[in-house]
């Protein structure tokens, strides 16, 4: 095989804090502003005495770098200064206070339940970079009008460094603020989604909702303990995902749909081998796992409003009659608005189709018992106050992958989602917009993709990097000789098949595994050192070379690893491996996989060599390049470079995420592609500096071939939601009376966020406006025109054709051919914002038919 080239990649780590209070249980008893800013203030003083011994050595510089490096400390010292302003709003606001005492008691209890956390004997503590990032939004959420509201916050942290933690602190303090300031008494108007965390994948949407779930679990347990404070609505959370993971409806019987929750709780109650409703597989808060009593149809199984959690263990804090306050299908999530929305950005296509959504953006004016009722449903309930605000906060993690036809699609969306979040209050022109923080590992030139996304002309890095690339003061890089990196091994075998290459290195590396794994205890020694080798994780780059090496592993590896021990070089005693003599199923996590099997399969990963229900192999595409948080994996085989140098950072980052079990990539390539043979010539430079060759994103809401695809989508979305009378089913027929006022907003709305794209001139701007304002104008011609040439037919309109009531839909599927006319063309919009690429035709010939013709 020749040389095999190597490279280690450092570890970043967080750089402790002396004096200052990192101890969520301390931090969750202040009693007074003067017990948070002595708890507090060391954290700024530390950085800033940091900031300038960095100015002291700028002596040596000059020129173009002495002015990066004054650039970078000026922007660490806005960061420093952004920091005491929110301790300073702790200070003075005592709700401020108060909500930050919460947000750590409930982040400190949500630690302590979750078995993969490792909890210090002292109790759970924040990194500093997690506390100064919630101090540095506090001033955002607690001002809704103040300057940094306008302001994206970017954590910019390497992934296991603790980014989530982070900003599930923000959400627990924004949750709770809200219903702090709630003026009624029963706290209702602090009800409603406060807080949107959105994910572009399953894996990672699953992943977090585990974290996230245990959070509100947290909150809820604390608004239980004090009722009056808090309010009697309970803190909730909602997964709002496609139906392959979660229902769309409750169901009732007869309906003889398969896809409902009642048809697939009644299936799990039935038969436990079949998938769970929810893709949830244990308790959030104990831990224990699920069982068909654990789903309760309410009130009645025929006819359910509600699917309720509870948890099996009797000893648990929400068995019995406290469920989980978890939300699963998306009925009920429309009618009790939870607190937290956990959703994925494709969710949001939904708008122009479903009346409910809009209520999820603020706006539901009525309520019961039940829940809130929107202007979906007029009459319902009893009036609140005023109606319910939008969210405060909006969190987008992984800001990396929303980039391309995806990240375009949602830019364009997102004009309409945050008009209606942003809707003034009944005799108010204010628009409150929300606060928005966005994470990722990998990322270039984030102004403009987060400028074109969400028409924020401020981005701000967090932590800002210091002079020294190595050093930030809340992270730094640490040598491999203190602590391990993630090693890489680049393997390449010129005339040799690939297949053969990658059967050979599997072989080699299990049967070197079994033998460490044997020499330090075998299943006797449940902290095997060798145990997290004992799992090879494949990353693929399409689904046909995986499906490839599946056939390998199960036909030639199962079969040869099991005789693998008698292999030694000439004169060696003792061999390099040892027979494997049991080899479990080969586990898949790619799109073609269940939700179901996807969130056992992170179960089965967890598991270490010695249980049952271990894996030896795992084969995986990009699904797991983000989101799959397993510290105990450590080894991985990559076949081919992967297309873009993000995507490769990633995918390597999920092993090797623990200290005590350094990662091993073996990157697999061939040196007649000539991308291959680049990287594996150029291997170590590469990989001491890959993050340099990280891509940059690229999205273009406003271009002519994204609005083609989706303005129509987001126009309806808009108008059906900001204009009450257009929100029912039935809404289509009354645009003409309100034709004037909604093109005056439409307009204005999508003018507003063209001028604020990062443009190349203003000659572009201006031919964008100009295409926009008329496209507006002539969507609602059609829109009229469809519905005048359905009523000359005596034939009502509504939205979309599965809406119960009578009539023709004015929206149409993407991928209809036949229109009664060019106005009904126009109104094609997507169920999905992934499905944007130019469509094909595939005509299929039956044999008969061919043989019929050759008879002739």
């Amino acid at each position: 095989m020749g040389i095999t080239p190597s490279a280690t990649v450092a570890k970043t780590e967080t750089s402790p804090v002396p004096e200052a209070v990192l101890s969520m249980d301390a931090l969750g008893q202040l009693e007074d502003d003067t017990a948070a800013r002595e708890a507090l203030n060391p954290l700024t003083a530390h950085y800033r005495s940091w900031i300038s011994g960095q100015q002291a050595g700028l002596e040596l510089l000059s020129g173009p770098h002495l002015a990066t490096a004054e650039e970078l400390l000026r922007r660490a010292g806005i960061a420093a200064d952004r920091i005491d302003s929110g301790i300073e709003a702790l200070a003075d606001d005592p709700d401020a206070l108060d909500a930050f005492r919460v947000a750590n008691r409930a982040v400190a209890s949500a630690l302590r339940q979750r078995s993969d956390a490792e909890v210090p004997d002292e109790g759970p503590s924040w990194r500093a970079f997690q506390l100064a990032f919630i101090l540095l939004n506090i001033p955002g959420l607690v001002d809704p009008e103040g300057s940094q509201r306008e302001i994206v916050d970017l954590l910019f942290f390497p992934t296991g460094g603790g980014k989530t933690e982070a900003y599930l602190g923000l959400a627990a303090f924004a949750i709770v603020l809200r219903r702090l300031r709630s003026p009624d008494e029963e706290r209702l108007q602090g009800a409603g989604v406060v807080v949107i965390m959105r994910y572009t994948l399953r894996l990672l949407t699953l992943d977090q909702l585990t974290r996230a779930s245990g959070l509100v679990c947290a909150l809820e347990l604390e608004r239980c303990s004090d009722p009056d404070k808090y309010g009697t609505w309970p803190f909730e959370i909602g997964l709002w995902v496609g139906r392959a993971a979660t229902p769309n409806m409750m169901g009732s019987k007869g309906d003889g749909r398969q896809d409902t929750a009642r048809s697939k709780t009644r299936a799990f109650k039935s038969n436990p081998n079949n998938a769970l409703p929810v893709p949830l597989e244990s308790c959030p808060w104990c831990g224990h796992s699920f069982e068909p009593a654990s789903f309760v149809l309410w009130p009645d199984d025929d006819r359910p409003s509600e699917l309720r959690i509870t948890c099996a263990n009797f000893e648990c804090d929400f068995s019995g009659d406290r469920p989980l306050p978890i939300l699963a299908v998306d009925e009920p999530i429309y009618r009790r608005l939870p607190a937290f929305v956990i959703a994925t950005v494709d969710k949001f296509a939904s708008l122009p189709f479903t009346a409910q959504t809009g209520a999820l953006l603020g706006g539901a004016g009525r309520h019961d018992a039940h829940g809130f009722y929107g202007p979906a449903e007029p009459g319902s309930g009893q009036l609140l106050g005023q109606p319910l605000a939008g969210p405060d906060l909006v969190i987008q993690d992984e800001l990396h992958l929303i980039s391309g036809p995806l990240g375009t699609m949602v830019g364009l969306y997102e004009t309409a989602i945050e008009a209606l979040i942003a809707q003034p209050e009944d005799g108010s022109e204010r628009r409150i917009r929300p606060k928005i923080v966005a994470s990722t590992a990998t990322v270039r030139q984030a102004q403009e993709q987060i400028q074109a996304l969400f028409a924020r002309p401020t981005t701000q890095v967090f932590p800002p990097p210091g002079p020294d690339r190595r050093d930030s003061f809340f992270a730094k890089v640490v040598d491999p000789e203190e602590v391990p990196g993630r090693l890489y091994l680049g393997v390449a075998a010129p005339g040799r098949n690939p297949k053969v290459l990658m059967r050979r290195v599997l072989l080699a590396l299990m049967g070197a595994a079994e033998r460490a794994y044997r020499d330090h205890g075998g299943h006797q020694n449940h902290d095997n050192p060798a145990d997290p080798y004992m799992t090879v994780l494949g990353y693929f780059n399409s689904l046909r070379e995986l499906g490839g090496a599946r056939r390998i592993l199960e036909e030639e590896v199962r079969t040869t690893v099991k005789a693998l021990g008698d292999r030694r070089r000439i004169g060696e005693a003792r061999g390099l491996f040892r027979d494997r003599n049991t080899f479990s199923d080969v586990v898949e996590l790619t799109s073609r996989v269940s939700t179901a099997k996807v969130a056992q399969a992170r179960h089965r990963l967890n598991s270490g060599a010695h249980e049952s229900d271990r894996v030896d192999s795992a084969l995986a595409t990009n699904m797991i390049s983000v989101g799959l948080d397993i510290p105990r994996l450590g080894l991985m085989v990559v076949l081919g470079q992967p297309k873009t140098h993000a995507e490769y950072i990633q995918a390597t980052s999920r092993v090797g995420r623990s200290n005590e079990r350094p990662g091993l990539v073996v990157t697999l390539l061939n040196v007649h592609k000539p991308r291959d043979r680049s990287h594996y010539e150029r291997f170590r430079n590469y990989h001491e500096t890959f993050y340099r060759s990280v891509e940059v994103s690229s999205v273009t809401p406003f271009s002519a071939r994204a609005l083609d695809r989706g303005l129509a989508g987001a126009l309806v979305g808009l108008a059906r939601h900001s204009e009450h009378s257009l929100t029912p089913q039935n809404g289509p027929e009354s645009l003409e009376a309100v034709r004037t006022d909604i093109e005056q907003a439409l307009v204005g709305f999508f003018a507003e966020r063209v001028n604020q794209q990062p443009f190349a001139n203003d000659g572009e701007r201006s031919v964008r406006l100009q295409s926009v304002r008329s496209r507006i104008v002539d969507l609602l011609d059609s829109w009229i025109a469809v519905v005048d040439d359905y009523k000359g037919a005596n034939t009502a309109v509504k939205y979309q054709q599965y809406e119960p009531t009578v009539g023709k839909p004015l929206l149409r599927e993407m991928l209809e051919e036949e229109f009664e006319s060019p106005h009904h063309r126009k109104f094609r919009a997507n169920r999905s914002l992934r499905d944007v690429e130019p469509e094909i035709n595939i005509y299929i010939h039956p044999i008969t038919d061919s043989r019929k013709s050759d008879s002739q």
